[in-house]
């Protein structure tokens, strides 16, 4: 499996291939938020569902 590496505001990072639009939305519950640690990268991360375009609201 190959590692993936995140960039952020980064000059030297690598031309896009591919651009994915995403939103993201975090409701805290008593000032906390779930975060999850990702498996590729070990960052961690807030968690999300993937939908697909005319897909349901709920998952």
């Amino acid at each position: 499996m190959s590692t993936r590496i995140d960039y952020f505001d980064d000059p030297r990072a690598p031309k896009a291939n591919s651009v994915v639009p995403s939103a993201n939305v975090i409701v805290t519950h008593a000032e906390r938020i779930l975060m999850i640690r990702r498996s590729d990268n070990g960052n961690w991360a807030d968690r999300r569902a993937v939908r697909r375009a005319g897909g349901p609201a709920a998952g």
